[in-house]
């Protein structure tokens, strides 16, 4: 290695360009050099390490040995104490129960072979005249292993039963066996306990609790088994997704029978059989047992020399080219290189928005003093202790620079990257390897902190396992509780689970969200992002390298699939984009154009030319159905890229004209609203809107999001009020009966490209609409069926605008809800299965905390939080929560409501596990909807795999919320109410 290292600064010199150069190379060859030493002496130390066999794994390995040759002594000595071995042995079921419901694993505890021992025990104790156990004898290869307490585990559940029972019918004299155990008498071949067992387990496992079981959060054989590698797996594949589960049990079900069949046909009957039978399978336990060592950890000492060898070829491969080409190569990072900083050519330097805001805006919900603007350490902050988890990911190094710029006591936790966390200034003694077991990784978090409690952690992972390792970690000795901050959501978001976890261990979690910086904490996003880019030129920190992803979009799946076999850390995936085509890039330039340019026109009512209808028919008010008859009149402006918003018309009511290639014909390069406008209760003859201005604030959020353009949303609304006077005659008079308005904004240029349209049309059509529902406006309660096959919004989509998009997707199912009697839709999203929308209506759920009696019942109003982008803000949604808040803060008075202080309104999440939950304890006070169309509408109950959850309703189909709610809103609404603030005179 030196020979060759000399050979190499050799040829470095002849080639070297400067001095300058000369060092840079000098110091590259150094690090290299003793990069590739280091990872040898590591291996050497690894190898010749006793420690690498952990000393549980050797106690194990003796108490299996002690166990079978225990056996072998009882067996050998007094056969008819064997049952008496077996059922003190059977502390390892409980050892198993214990375990499993600590991994959240305890389906399995419902697999045959557990019913089959605790049935065996019955039986040598309680009822020996029993025959059935005596039938079954199953040996699964994969349980011919004691290498661990896990494995002797299942060699006794698997193998002991059928040993205590060759040891009855073949070593202990006849007479005697018989007289104990009377089965012997009349023992059947098979019967049909065992098909009974299957039709409970499938109903009671696979069935009631397949929704906890999809979450990811728990396993039965089913979910372990069909996402393996092994030949079920494949079987299983191959058959309908929809017949999987029953074609597993049926699979269960054969090969028990199958592996059943030696015992009564050739075991019992002769004893030579079954002493061959359990030499055998001893005799592949004790070898696997014996090679366990060798190939586990022959594995790893492969992978490490493996990763060496790569290295080193990735060395040769550098040398090569300067060999060859008489200069350093050109970095060019593609799939598997690691790049350069980001700007590091240019001079420039880029600044990681979401990274630098979630790194320093989670000190804030750690309650922990931030760093000092001048760089000095924070007051105090060398009395706390900060543990980082995922230190050498994007997130996690801006965490570890700013705690070390703020003074704090830093112990980092990573894995193959810890290199990279000792660059940032963390003591190799102070960074835990999390690859480790979870005991080994809080044992060693203990001790690189010294003694220190831990009281605040920062999890830039936040999986499953990095939660659960958090929770333990800080709840047992030396730690007493502390506060956690996530960057992405865990189980503990839900405010029930985090108070309950916080009275119990003293843990509480909350969640950064980056985003904050840009609403309520704009100031501090504002002061951070100035700083950490002044501290970033200065070299006080460093950004992340990157990894670019050659290929456009076609290097996306590539980076996804490091992501997914975790070979992505110290380092960022960047997507490079190729040039736009000719004709995206004319219309994005010409989309930019029109936004800066002064010449362009705005949207002007002054402007406004009008053409009545002069054939228009009485309006017809008779069964009115929602949109099925329109106004005869309609507003319509048109727009294009180069000379901006055209003259508004308001026009008779008839098809529009447009190219057969228009985008939003192709590509659904359009959006809509929804609004009303009310004849006044007062009998004034007055049309209101109602709360029209929200209406374009979220228009024009849509259209910034689909590359349509924006507008002047006060002079539409006065353009609409224009078009509502004109069709005054076509507001409807009756109770609950509106005029429905749909404004709409379209893609028209007469391209097939793919691009920001350049030609749009804004227009708007009224239509006179009576009760949505015919029996009376939420008088009528809606059944929902709960989907997880299908999703109607996701983060970082298009659900929370109003996209005609959006909206396609969801007719199918609510189609399908329909044929399966129900009435709407309640979309469920994400592995935990949160409520999020119900039809095309936003979703309250109200709870109830019993109190002593109905005055001192608390209430919960919660609706799924906007902070994700899955959910759509609805206007009659902020207006309902606008209520419940101004009376609950005494701004407002509303009767049918309990106390305020006895109310509490939530914008979080809810699940459907909270929902069964709360249900099952009458905890579910009532469910509603609330849209424009409906206003407010009950919920009497949620259809759910295969069952119905009810939901209190009163006698008139109305709930106590939602009743009142529909007054408060609807009175706003007519003007019953005074509203001036929400309310616009047509």
């Amino acid at each position: 290695m030196r020979s060759r290292a000399r050979r190499r600064r050799k040829q470095l010199v002849k080639k070297a360009k400067s001095k300058h150069e000369l060092q840079q190379m000098d110091d590259k060859l150094r690090k290299m050099c003793l990069k590739v030493s280091k990872c040898i002496e590591n291996l050497q130390q690894k190898w010749m390490d006793a420690k690498v066999v952990q000393l549980r794994d050797k106690i194990s390995f003796v108490v299996g040995v002690l166990n079978l040759v225990v056996s072998s002594l009882v067996f050998a000595l007094r056969p008819g104490y064997i049952p008496m071995v077996y059922s003190a042995l059977a502390l390892y079921l409980l050892l198993r129960v214990w375990s499993y419901m600590s991994k959240k694993w305890h389906y399995f505890l419902f697999d045959f072979f557990y019913f089959f021992n605790v049935a065996y025990l019955l039986f040598l104790w309680v009822f020996p005249g029993s025959e059935f156990l005596f039938t079954v004898i199953a040996t699964w290869r994969n349980s011919l292993v004691f290498h661990s307490l896990e494995k002797m585990t299942s060699l006794f559940i698997h193998l002991y039963p059928p040993f205590v029972f060759t040891t009855i019918t073949h070593f202990i004299p006849e007479d005697v066996a018989v007289e104990r155990y009377p089965a012997l008498k009349n023992l059947k071949m098979l019967n049909g306990y065992t098909a009974f067992w299957f039709l409970v387990y499938y109903k009671l496992i696979v069935i009631r609790k397949k929704s906890k079981i999809e979450t990811g959060k728990h396993i039965n054989s089913y979910s372990t088994m069909s996402k393996g590698k092994g030949p079920v797996a494949n079987l299983l594949g191959k058959a309908p997704e929809r017949r999987r589960e029953p074609a597993f049990m049926l699979l269960q079900f054969v090969y028990t029978i199958i592996t059943t069949l030696p015992a009564p046909l050739i075991l019992y009957p002769s004893q030579t059989a079954s002493a061959v039978f359990f030499t055998g399978i001893f005799t592949v336990s004790v070898w696997n047992g014996a090679s366990y060592y060798v190939e586990v950890f022959g594995q790893r000492f492969e992978k490490e020399l493996l990763q060496l060898k790569q290295e080193l070829e990735a060395m040769q491969r550098t040398e090569s080219v300067l060999n060859n080409s008489g200069s350093p190569p050109a970095v060019t990072p593609g799939i598997g290189e690691e790049g350069k900083q980001l700007g590091e050519e240019e001079g420039e330097v880029e600044v990681e928005e979401s990274e630098v805001a979630a790194a320093a805006s989670g000190m804030p919900e750690l309650g922990i003093p931030e760093p000092t603007s001048d760089g000095k350490p924070a007051t105090g902050a060398d009395k706390i202790t900060l543990l980082v988890w995922g230190a050498s990911s994007s997130v996690g190094a801006y965490v570890i620079q700013l705690a070390k710029i703020s003074g704090y006591n830093i112990i980092a936790v990573a894995g193959a990257a810890k290199d990279s966390v000792r660059e940032l200034g963390v003591d190799s003694s102070k960074i835990v390897d999390y690859r480790d077991d979870r005991a080994t990784v809080i044992a060693n978090l203990n001790k690189a902190a010294g003694g220190s409690a831990f009281t605040h952690v920062y999890d830039c992972i936040t999986s499953q396992d990095t939660v659960e390792t958090i929770v333990e970690l800080l709840s047992t000795a030396p730690n007493k509780g502390g506060k956690v901050t996530t960057v992405l959501s865990s189980a503990y978001d839900d405010k029930d689970t985090n108070v309950k976890l916080q009275k119990e261990k003293g843990v509480s979690f909350d969640r950064t969200m980056c985003g904050s910086v840009h609403n309520d904490k704009v100031d501090f996003g504002t002061r951070w992002f100035k700083t950490v880019t002044e501290w970033t030129v200065e070299g006080k920190i460093k950004p992340n390298k990157v990894q670019l992803l050659d290929g456009g979009l076609d290097g996306v799946p590539a980076g996804l699939k490091l992501l997914q076999e975790n070979k992505v850390s110290n380092r960022k995936l960047v997507d490079t984009m190729p040039a736009p085509t000719s004709s995206a890039a004319a219309a994005a330039n010409a989309v930019q154009q029109a936004a800066s340019s002064s010449t362009m026109a705005p949207l002007n009512a002054d402007l406004l030319q009008i053409t009545l209808n002069e054939n228009a028919s009485a309006p017809d008010f008779e069964k009115l159905v929602f949109g099925q008859k329109f106004s005869p009149h309609m507003l319509i402006v048109e727009w294009n890229h180069k000379s901006g918003w055209g003259v508004p018309k308001i026009q008779p009511y008839g098809p529009l004209s447009l190219s057969p290639a228009a985008p939003v014909l192709h590509y659904a390069s359009g959006l809509f609203e929804g609004m009303k406008a009310y004849r006044s209760a007062d009998g004034s003859g007055k049309i209101r809107l109602f709360r029209a201005d929200k209406n374009m604030e979220r228009m024009n959020r849509s259209a910034a999001r689909a590359g349509l353009p924006t507008f002047n949303g006060e002079e539409f609304i006065k353009l609409i009020k224009t078009l509502v006077r004109i069709d005054r005659d076509y507001v409807p008079h009756g109770e609950g009966q509106t005029l429905y308005l749909r404004p709409t904004l379209i893609g028209t240029p007469d391209t097939l490209g793919m691009g920001v349209p350049t030609e749009a049309k804004l227009y708007c059509i009224c239509s006179p609409v009576g009760n949505y529902y015919s029996s009376g406006t939420g008088s009528k309660p809606v059944s929902l069926l709960a989907r997880t096959d299908v999703v109607r919004a996701w983060p970082g989509g298009t659900g929370c605008y109003k996209l005609a998009a959006n909206y396609a997707g969801a007719t199918r199912p609510a189609m399908d809800a329909l044929l399966e009697g129900y009435h709407q839709v309640l979309w469920l999203f994400g592995p935990d299965r949160q409520l999020t929308e119900v039809g095309a209506m936003n979703l309250f759920v109200v709870f109830r905390d019993q109190g002593v009696d109905s005055e001192s019942t608390r209430y919960e109003v919660a609706t799924a939080a906007l902070d994700d982008g899955t959910i759509l803000p609805g206007v009659t949604r902020d207006t309902i929560l606008s209520l419940l808040r101004a009376y609950k803060a005494g701004n407002v008075q509303i009767e049918g409501l309990p106390k305020p202080e006895l109310i509490d309104v939530v914008e979080r999440k809810v699940t459907m596990d909270e929902i069964i939950e709360k249900a099952e304890k009458s905890q579910i006070a009532e469910v509603f909807g609330s849209g424009t169309a409906a206003v407010v509408c009950s919920v009497d109950k949620i259809g759910f795999e295969g069952m119905d959850i009810p939901i209190p309703i009163q006698a008139d189909g109305m709930s106590a919320f939602m009743r009142t709610m529909l007054r408060e809103v609807t009175g706003r609404q007519w003007g019953a109410i005074p509203c001036p603030e929400w309310s616009t005179v047509c």
